[in-house]
């Protein structure tokens, strides 16, 4: 049991550890918050719990010796101890939050990065749609230009189909006109050396059969992305690479008037793109081949028309001549008339010497001019003889508008006489009158030697 002067001693001791403490945990709590609080928690309760002690208590468990005369310092550098270690788990839980910030960071940036080399992906795929899109315009242009310009119907199909494949890239490509009856489609050129094949066959197809066919029957567009697959598909031993076919319909006022069939080497070549630019493509071809087959047949009903005419032409020229023979003759000095000298004596002349020129009109021959040198004079000269075809050209027109000038003024005579005639007769009011003033007239403008008039009513039986 210790006495009462060390009992009053150990509790000066206690009171004045809590003096001292409680300003060091007051200061940890103000300058750490929360954390200070759990280090003057740490520190306190023994003092403070000493500090509620009745006066008189004893006290065991004294402190060692030599705490007294350095308990202050003590007491800082546990305090000092307690505020390292709370910062130094501050810190390391400051750093484990950061590094989960930097992580975190570091994840979002690399989402960015992809996100941007996505980005950038697809604006590079864009940036060469659209350079195809505009290759592919450019093709379409360049082949309706180049069949808009064409007349003939075999050149402007064969042009067609090589400037697609060339331009396109297509493996082949073909084109179909519908026959007379509308049920079947023919061939009528091909870019492949398989299409080269089928047209020497004169390859057709029904309507309904096949991608062609099929086309036909609807009057649609028809993809097969992958030939194999595609139960419309007809296979063509001609084209054993074919992997994807496309038919347009080429339509002329709502009208299917072919296919145009274009085929690639690689499976899903075409998509809706493809069908929409491709189809205002075989529009334009379809119009030029409508065009060309107006072209083609108003030309032949010209050369009907011309045919007729000339046919006309050289009937009402023989009318004319009637037989006769119209020659004449420049002697050197002055023209005289040869109808009736020998055809044959400019004939007998040398070749080289003697120019012959046809006076032509309406593919007809109306006559012909021939000039003759001596034997030993210089040969016609090429521009002499451009001079001469000049000529007989003009000659020609001359003489058909003279014998159209000669056929006016007879039919206007023609129909003056006829006039006259009619007027002289309707002067008369007398049925006798009448009947002689036509004969009269009749027989004067006939030259007829006799002219008879008999009235007389006679009824028409219609034969059974």
């Amino acid at each position: 049991m210790t006495s009462k002067s060390e009992a009053s001693s150990g509790l000066r001791w206690e009171r004045k550890m809590v003096g001292y403490l409680n300003p060091a945990a007051q200061a940890v709590r103000t300058v750490w918050g929360g954390r200070g609080l759990l280090l003057m928690l740490l520190v306190a309760p023994a003092a403070d719990a000493q500090a509620f002690l009745p006066e008189g208590s004893v006290v065991y468990n004294r402190p060692p010796y030599g705490f007294e005369q350095y308990q202050i310092a003590i007491v800082v550098s546990g305090v000092v101890l307690l505020v390292l270690v709370a910062a130094v788990v501050v810190q390391l839980f400051n750093a484990s939050r950061r590094q989960k910030i930097e992580d975190e960071l570091r994840a979002a940036n690399v989402a960015l990065e992809k996100t941007q080399e996505v980005l950038e992906e697809r604006v590079m795929e864009r940036t060469r749609d659209l350079a195809l899109r505009s290759q592919q315009l450019e093709a379409v242009t360049l082949v309706t230009r180049e069949a808009t310009r064409q007349r003939d119907m075999d050149e402007l199909l064969a042009i067609t189909v090589q400037r697609i494949s060339e331009l396109f890239g297509f493996y082949h490509a073909g084109l179909f006109l519908t026959d007379q009856t509308g049920k079947f489609v023919v061939l009528r050129a091909a870019s492949s050396a398989g299409g080269q094949r089928m047209l020497e066959r004169g390859h057709r197809l029904a309507r309904g059969v096949g991608i062609v066919g099929s086309v036909l029957a609807l009057g649609e567009p028809r993809i097969a992305l992958d030939v194999g697959a595609d139960a419309v598909w007809f296979d063509n031993p001609d084209l054993p690479e074919t992997r994807s076919e496309m038919g347009l319909p080429l339509l002329v006022h709502n009208e299917t008037i072919g296919v145009l069939d274009v085929q690639s080497v690689e499976p899903g070549a075409f998509d809706a793109e493809d069908t929409l630019l491709l189809q205002s493509m075989a529009d334009q071809v379809a119009m030029a081949i409508n065009n060309a087959r107006l072209f083609a047949e108003s030309q032949r009903s010209l050369r009907e028309m011309r045919q007729l005419h000339g046919e006309e032409t050289r009937s009402l020229w023989q009318e004319r001549l009637a037989g006769q023979r119209l020659a004449y003759r420049y002697s050197g000095v002055a023209v005289e008339d040869a109808s009736t000298l020998d055809s044959q004596l400019a004939a007998e002349t040398e070749d080289e010497h003697r120019l012959a020129v046809d006076i032509p009109w309406r593919e007809q021959t109306l006559a012909s001019i021939s000039l003759v040198r001596a034997s030993g004079e210089r040969p016609w000269h090429p521009d002499e003889v451009a001079l001469v075809e000049a000529v007989v050209m003009q000659a020609g027109l001359a003489l058909e508008n003279a014998r159209l000038i000669e056929e006016t003024r007879r039919r206007a005579a023609y129909e003056q006489q006829v006039g006259e005639i009619t007027a002289r007769i309707r002067s008369q009011v007398e049925i006798e009158d009448i009947l002689e003033q036509a004969i009269k007239e009749l027989g004067q403008a006939l030259n007829a030697e006799q002219a008879t008039a008999r009235l007389s009513l006679t009824t028409v039986r219609e034969e059974e």
